[in-house]
């Protein structure tokens, strides 16, 4: 999906309105597009007042971005650029689909509809005589035109001022920290807690080296569960897969002996299963699900999901469940260690609680002057409503960075992810001197 496909009420930030300024912080540079209503009547409907310009919608830019794009930019690109940007070489922004290839270049910012002479696409033929199919110098001009008619989707912007802006900080100025980095094969990992528990599984916070925070078990004294159809002690973990496929279940579990390693187990509406987790030695280990040790794969098809974990010995410990593709040597979905860079923005000028707003940073491009910005999320001790989150970059809006436009919500304490979209943006300077402050439609 496009970055402009997924963009919330577009290229117009609605201002708060109220007397004075409330000791908020204010800008310039928001991007607003007259409507197609208002160009054709410059009065209100009664015919004596001037008609309020509107912000396009996601969907009108959408359409417009695509309309101009395919008329102009992709017949050149499918011609000249296929060879190599069709199939074989990253972006691939000539593919048969005239949708995917827009999503290509827009995505991966090789085209700035603010300085259109900026565009990688144009800049690749006028200075880098990159394959060009002509004489370079017509080709480049060629390019730069059809840019320019492909921008036309983003006309008619002017500036308006900001509320609710943030503190400009630096790029580099960027906390360094550490991370673990995922296995991209780990797709769902369902703590012990919230799961849906019956008697007399329960969940426990006592383990002896502080391994793991909490899990669930059926106590001593409960007895087995051998047949398992009997009633007993159950966990119910609900999840919802995006993508169907063939998958695996693994348990973090922790056995003493023989007399405590196994379950039953069930996906969905099959059947319970004898799981039998094998001795652990009391450390907490993951463990492949297998029907009386034959392992087990899971055929699921997209949308909501459970898988249960029954009573059938107790002791038998388990600390989280794990859907993934990985058959062998699954290790909790973290595979290394990696760098991360955070930029941290006090919120309490503008709220008047202790929050503040935090956002992962990275040089995307050197040659482009592209910055790659992910992962926003807001800490507070105070419920904090958030809506219509737009990045600047010394200062100003561009009309490719609204990922965040969308953003509604009531941010509850301790704090919670604004998006999972990342967002590409261009710079000016690049990553080592250029400066983001965000501005919010209403933060409070």
């Amino acid at each position: 999906m496009s970055l402009i496909s997924y963009m919330g009420p577009i290229l117009g930030l609605m201002l708060v309105l109220a007397c004075g300024d409330g000791g908020k912080k204010k800008g310039k540079g928001i991007l607003r597009a007259p409507s197609a209503s208002s160009e054709a009547n410059p009065t209100g409907p009664s015919g004596d007042e001037p008609a309020s310009d509107a912000p396009k919608t996601a969907e009108e830019v959408a359409q417009d971005s695509l309309a101009l794009f395919s008329e102009h930019v992709y017949p050149l690109v499918k011609e000249n650029c296929a060879g190599c940007h069709g199939a074989a070489i990253a972006p691939l922004f000539a593919q048969k689909d005239e949708q995917v290839s827009h999503d290509q270049i827009v995505d991966n910012a090789k085209v700035d509809f603010a300085d259109v002479e900026r565009s990688r696409l144009y800049l690749r033929l006028a200075n880098e005589n990159h394959n060009c199919w002509t004489e370079c110098e017509a080709d480049a001009a060629l390019m730069l035109e059809k840019l320019n008619l492909w921008a036309e989707a983003y006309a008619g912007l002017e500036e308006q001022g900001f509320e609710n802006l943030t503190e400009s900080l630096a790029f580099a100025s960027a906390v360094v920290g550490e991370v673990d980095e995922t296995d991209p094969n780990n797709l769902v990992q369902l703590a012990a807690m919230p799961a849906n528990l019956v008697a007399p599984m329960t969940v426990m916070d006592d383990d002896a080296d502080g391994e793991v925070n909490q899990y669930i078990m059926v106590p001593a004294g409960n007895g087995g569960r051998i047949a398992p159809n009997d009633m007993g002690g159950e966990a119910v973990f609900n999840f919802e897969l995006e993508t169907a496929g063939t998958f695996t279940v693994w348990g973090r579990v922790n056995t003493a002996d023989a007399n405590s390693d196994s379950f039953h187990i069930k996906v969905d509406d099959g059947a319970f299963l004898r799981w039998n987790t094998g001795i652990t030695n009391n450390e907490w280990s993951w463990v492949r699900s297998n029907n009386n040790g034959a392992e087990l794969t899971f055929d699921l098809p997209a949308g909501p999901h459970t898988v249960t974990i029954k009573q059938r010995e107790e002791l038998a410990k388990i600390n989280r469940v794990a859907l993934t593709t990985t058959l062998e040597n699954y290790a909790g979905g973290a595979i290394g260690v990696k760098e991360v860079q955070t930029l941290s923005f006090d919120l309490l000028a503008l709220t008047g609680k202790n929050a503040k707003l935090l956002v992962s940073v990275e040089e995307f491009d050197a040659e482009s002057k592209t910055i790659l910005i992910k992962d926003p999320r807001i800490e507070t001790d105070a419920p904090l409503t958030v809506k219509d989150v737009l990045p600047l970059v010394n200062g100003k809006a561009h009309p490719q960075h609204t990922n965040y436009r969308i953003v509604d919500t009531v941010v509850e304490p301790p704090g919670a992810v604004l998006s999972e979209a990342a967002m590409v943006l261009i710079g000016e300077e690049g990553f080592g001197a250029d400066q983001l402050s965000f501005t919010f439609g209403v933060i409070e």
